[in-house]
């Protein structure tokens, strides 16, 4: 008897003990007013959706079914550019606008120009002691002798009465951009006057001239020559004259304004 009384308040015990730690973890725990947490928001299911338009229930705010399967994104179409047309390759193409050449690098190419020099000096000036003043004239036409050789023709006058015309060539040298040279061959009609007696027509000029070019085209130079019968170069068979000489182009005459020119032969 004594050993169930026991056996009974053991057990009355441990459920009033069960019953306690019940209670206090009970009264720790959140209520919730609905069973769920707070923050929760329900979503509505298209099954939700679809009961509560058969029974006639109307959502609460914008409350809209969570659709089932992920949407569609819509692509908007995107209008393709047309390609560039290709190029005809036989067409022509433009010309391309050529810069105009600074003025100082223009070359005014005068074909066909003549010259005339006029030289004065002396006759007879080294050889014979035939001195006398003289003059020359020269005409050098606008044309060139196997490409190089300037054509000649010219007359001498002495003050004592000694005449010599002649026709030739010459061969025109640039020794520099401003410096030039011309020797000169050529063949004519000797008469002596009160001069030096060549005792023959027929004589040779041989010399040169040796100058500079002027801005207008025309040149300065030295002119020298030596006038010969052709025998020998002795005193008894020749004579010189020897002047300064200004040559110019023909075109020069009754124009005001100056032109270039490549080179005044």
């Amino acid at each position: 008897m004594s050993l169930r009384r026991k056996n009974k308040t053991s057990v009355f015990r441990t459920g009033l003990v069960c019953a306690a730690a019940l209670t206090v973890f009970l009264a720790g725990a959140p209520v919730f007013a609905d069973g769920m947490p707070p923050g929760y928001t329900e979503e509505m299911t298209p099954l939700d959706r679809a009961l509560m338009d058969i029974n006639g229930i109307e959502p609460d705010g914008d409350n809209t079914p969570v659709p089932l399967t992920p949407q569609e994104k819509k692509v908007e179409p995107v209008q393709a550019t047309p390609p560039a047309p290709e190029a005809d390759a036989t067409a022509e193409k433009a010309p391309v606008p050529q810069t105009a050449a600074p003025e100082n690098r223009i070359v005014q190419v005068q074909e066909g120009t003549s010259f005339f020099g006029l030289s004065l000096g002396v006759y007879d000036a080294f050889t014979n002691g035939q001195l006398a003043g003289a003059f020359n004239f020269e005409f050098q036409p606008g044309v060139r002798i196997i490409g190089k050789l300037q054509p000649i023709f010219g007359a001498m006058l002495a003050s004592n009465g000694a005449m010599f015309g002649y026709a030739g060539v010459g061969l025109p040298l640039d020794m520099t951009e401003k410096i030039f040279f011309m020797p000169s061959l050529a063949v004519g009609a000797y008469k002596d006057g009160a001069g030096v007696d060549l005792k023959k027509t027929i004589a040779y000029r041989l010399g040169a001239e040796i100058g500079t070019k002027l801005a207008n085209g025309a040149r300065l130079s030295l002119d020298a020559h030596m006038i010969t019968n052709g025998r020998s170069l002795n005193h008894n068979d020749r004579t010189e004259f020897i002047g300064i000489k200004y040559t110019m182009p023909l075109q020069n005459f009754g124009k005001k304004k100056k032109q270039k020119l490549e080179r005044p032969y």
